[in-house]
């Protein structure tokens, strides 16, 4: 048997093990958990998306004009080569009298030749295009520009909680007292969750490729990394992805998002001093990480990892409504993204 799969076998089943003696998943445990309380509502979280959204449109227009001009080809000095074809000029073809059907029809050996043969087990799931060293650079800068717009956006969301949340940001879960606690709770979340996010990925593609004859497609931090970038571009990668990616997304969707849903009327009511006091139940706080998770996996705009960010989601709202700790779904968040960049980051 594959080393592979002893191994993935073992790691599954030392985080159920892990699993049931925590017993994360009790109702009880979770309406213990801390409570960040406050007026944040998801008219904020709507104002730090128009901020983003902002901030996007404008560095992709100053890109745009900044960008060098490509001058217009130079025109042929014996001027436009025209040729006209007529009717007359087409050579004619001689018609030739079509082949007896029984000289051209060809019996299979067996019914089998007649099926399409089966898919290697170590085929590539989708075919990865070499990037060029222009593809390459463009792509940084694109992530980079997407990363500046997000960090404009958490800074005016932290100005936000700042004003509104109950204790400012450090009640967010962003104290620095907090980061040696979030990152072993992290690290134990990611120890737990991964194995089961592989079978999610595995039985994802085995549907795509298998079941509906799909071949999804790269991600296209994924594909610059199978173009073999070189290492100034792989650490740029890495800290884009690995790094400024996680710190962004989870200050917006677990911070501000899950947040504004767990709160009273999930957000939609004016806030009142009344919020201060309202505490959700574990139904409101479960609703408000399925939606968080239901946004969070369609904003990367793929369906062919849908199912796996939808789960990855479902362990970093739970986490953090456990522990009211952003440190740690931080910690969970980059070490997915790295642990599944790393083969390439080596390569």
């Amino acid at each position: 048997m594959n080393i592979g799969v002893l191994l993935s076998a073992a790691w599954l089943a030392a985080s159920a093990t892990l699993l049931l003696a925590l017993k994360v998943l009790q109702p009880r445990q979770l309406a213990q958990a801390p409570l960040r309380r406050g007026t944040l509502t998801l008219a904020s979280v709507a104002g730090v998306t128009l901020v983003y959204i902002g901030a996007a449109a404008a560095a992709l227009i100053a890109l745009h004009a900044l960008a060098p001009q490509k001058p217009p080809p130079k025109p042929s000095p014996l001027g436009p080569l025209v040729t006209t074809t007529t009717a007359a000029s087409i050579p004619a073809t001689p018609k030739t009298a079509p082949a007896p059907v029984a000289q051209t029809l060809t019996r299979p050996a067996s019914a089998s030749a007649t099926r399409r043969a089966p898919r290697p087990a170590s085929a590539p799931r989708s075919h990865p295009t070499t990037l060029s060293a222009t593809d390459l650079t463009d792509t940084v800068i694109s992530q980079s520009l997407d990363a500046l717009a997000k960090l404009a956006a958490a800074l005016f969301g932290l100005f936000l909680v700042h004003q509104t949340i109950k204790g400012g940001i450090p009640a967010l879960g962003l104290h620095p007292r907090q980061l040696p606690k979030g990152i072993l709770l992290g690290l134990l979340a990611f120890f737990i969750i991964y194995p089961i996010l592989m079978v999610c990925q595995n039985l994802v593609e085995f549907l795509w490729t298998q079941r509906l004859h799909y071949i999804p497609t790269t991600q296209p931090t994924i594909q610059a990394l199978q173009s073999h970038p070189p290492l100034p571009l792989k650490t740029a990668y890495f800290l884009l992805a690995g790094l400024a990616a996680p710190i962004l997304e989870e200050f917006y969707f677990r911070g501000l998002l899950q947040t504004a849903l767990a709160g009273r009327s999930f957000g939609l009511r004016v806030a009142s001093p009344a919020d201060l006091q309202y505490s959700p139940s574990p139904a409101h706080r479960f609703a408000a990480i399925a939606l968080t998770s239901a946004l969070f996996a369609a904003a990367h705009g793929s369906i062919d990892i849908y199912p796996t960010l939808f789960l990855l989601s479902l362990a970093l709202g739970y986490t953090y409504e456990r522990s009211n700790n952003l440190f740690a779904s931080i910690t969970l968040h980059a070490a997915f993204n790295t642990f599944n960049m790393l083969p390439l980051l080596l390569t």
